[in-house]
């Protein structure tokens, strides 16, 4: 009896070890997992920052290679790659954000599909609301402006490029920004009041696309 006992002590032990051994496994895992999305993260910005500081000078160069990445995705598209590569150059430099980044919003928020609708009514490339899209639209003074038009690709770009720099402006940082534009920049501030920490997932997703087409880019 007295061995029956030692032997299952024996055998949870073990068990107990094991599981322990799991977990520290799973718990290094994850901290290298953070540790790589942060790396991404921070490349990203450091290369959102010199895009910024020193814009793109060869026009037809910088399109062409837009519209080769868009190239990509024509058939969820619907548009003209061309097209869109122009429009999303111009604005870009209208509005002074790097166009590479409204290419990394577009991927993380609709996959480049021209139609696509959220649960929550947003709607096409940039998955605007119609109620952000109707203030943008104010704002810059669009007259005609109806929720359907959001479909446009050449005017969802316009309006979600034009609302992004308004939140980089507004936050003056690039993260808080990005999850300004997914959450809403009243619950960004709300929860920036409250002490609350922002994880920064959606902005992290963002950023990750944008390293993607960024190197891409290069690579042309």
């Amino acid at each position: 009896m007295r061995k029956n006992k030692i032997y299952y002590r024996l055998l949870t032990g073990i068990f107990l070890y094991g599981l322990l051994q799991v977990q520290i496994l799973e718990y290094h895992k994850t901290l290298v997992r953070q540790v790589r999305e942060e790396q991404t993260v921070l490349e990203a910005e450091l290369n959102y920052l010199q895009m910024k500081t020193k814009p793109q000078k060869n026009r037809t160069q910088a399109i062409a290679k837009i519209r080769d990445i868009l190239a990509r995705f024509r058939k969820q598209l619907k548009h003209d790659p061309a097209e869109i590569a122009s429009t999303i150059f111009e604005t870009s430099r209208r509005y002074k954000v790097d166009p590479l980044l409204v290419l990394g919003i577009i991927k993380t928020e609709s996959d480049f599909f021209r139609y696509a609708v959220s649960p929550k009514g947003a709607r096409g490339l940039m998955q605007l609301s119609p109620h952000t899209g109707m203030a943008l639209a104010r704002e810059k003074q669009l007259a005609g402006f109806t929720a359907g038009k959001l479909y446009d690709g050449r005017l969802n770009i316009e309006l979600g490029t034009h609302y992004l720099a308004k939140l980089i402006d507004t936050f003056g940082d690039l993260r808080l920004a990005l999850e300004a534009y997914n959450r809403g920049p009243t619950a960004v501030r709300r929860a920036l009041r409250k002490g609350k920490k922002i994880r920064g997932i959606y902005a992290a997703k963002v950023l990750d696309n944008y390293k993607k087409f960024h190197e891409q880019y290069l690579a042309m």
